[in-house]
C-alpha cells in the first residue's frame, strides 16, 4: 500500500508511542513543524529526514519515497548540488528522486520559531534549504517569482485580514524599491526584528516608511530606511483558521 511521507512519520511515531511534541524537542523544531509533517503540508528538510530516520533507526529511502525496506539500512547517500539543488549521482550511490507533482510546489516556510535565524540568513538564499518547506498548490505564477517564501504570521496586530498563525505568501522586493512602497501588506526585517506590517506612507525626503497595524490597538510606528535588511511583499494567504 502506497503511503504519503506524512503517513509514513505517523507510523513511526505510533511504533514507537512517541508524542509529536517529543519527537520536536529531539530535532529542536516547534511542535506545529511536525503537525505539518504529519499533513503533508510541509516536508522536512533533508538534514530534518536524516535525524528522523536517525531517531527511529529506519532507511532514508524508505521514508522520503516508501520504496525500500523500512528498517533495512541502505547503502546510497542523497547529494545535493549547491548550485543546482538537484540530486546527483556518484558511482556506486544510487540517487534517490524525492516523489514530486507538477501541481504543486515547496517553498521555504518561516514559521514563527524560525524567524529569529531567518533574519541571520535570509540574505543568502542559498541558506533556505536549512529552514523546513511548505507544500501549496501551484496556481498563481506568482509562486514561480524567484524567492517567494511562505511566512507564518505571529500575532493580531494585522486581523481582522490576518489572522494570528495564518500563512502566506511573500515575494521579495529590490532594495531599491523599498522607499517606494506604500499601501500593501509587507513582511520586513528591521534592525533585531522581524515583523508583518501595512506601509501606510512614505517619506522620500527623510527617507522613511511608516509601519501600520490593520488592527486598531496595534498602532504606527516610523522606520528609516536605511534600518531595513529586507522586504516581502504579501500577496496572497494561503492557510488561515476560520473563526
Amino acid at each position: 500500500m502506497e503511503t504519503t511521507l506524512g503517513q509514513r512519520l505517523d507510523i513511526l511515531l505510533k511504533n514507537k508511542k512517541m508524542s509529536q511534541k517529543q519527537l520536536a524537542d529531539m530535532l529542536g523544531v516547534d511542535p506545529s513543524a511536525i503537525t505539518q509533517f504529519k499533513k503533508d503540508n510541509s516536508k522536512p528538510a533533508l538534514s530534518t529526514s536524516q535525524e528522523i530516520c536517525k531517531i527511529f533507526n529506519v532507511n532514508l529511502e524508505w521514508f522520503l519515497t516508501g520504496e525500500g525496506e523500512e528498517g533495512k539500512k541502505s547503502n546510497y547517500t542523497i547529494h545535493i548540488d549547491e548550485n543546482t539543488h538537484n540530486n546527483i549521482a556518484e558511482p556506486n550511490i544510487k540517487n534517490v528522486a524525492v516523489p514530486y507533482s507538477e501541481d504543486f510546489i515547496e517553498l521555504p516556510y518561516i514559521s514563527i520559531p524560525a524567524q529569529a535565524s531567518f533574519l541571520d540568513m535570509f540574505q543568502d538564499e542559498t541558506n533556505f534549504g536549512a529552514f523546513n518547506t511548505y507544500r501549496v498548490y501551484k496556481l498563481d505564477p506568482a509562486l514561480e517569482k524567484k524567492g517567494a517564501i511562505i511566512i507564518e504570521v505571529s500575532g493580531d496586530s494585522m486581523e481582522p485580514q490576518l489572522k494570528d498563525r495564518s500563512k502566506v505568501l511573500a515575494v521579495p522586493v529590490a532594495q531599491g524599491d523599498w522607499i517606494y512602497q506604500s499601501g500593501s501588506v509587507y513582511a520586513l526585517a528591521y534592525a533585531n526584528q522581524f515583523v508583518i506590517k501595512r506601509i501606510s506612507n512614505n517619506n522620500q525626503f527623510n527617507k522613511t516608511l511608516t509601519l501600520t497595524s490593520d488592527n486598531p490597538t496595534g498602532g504606527r510606528f516610523v522606520i528609516p530606511v536605511n534600518d531595513i535588511r529586507g522586504m516581502w511583499k504579501i500577496i496572497k494567504i494561503i492557510d488561515s483558521n476560520v473563526e
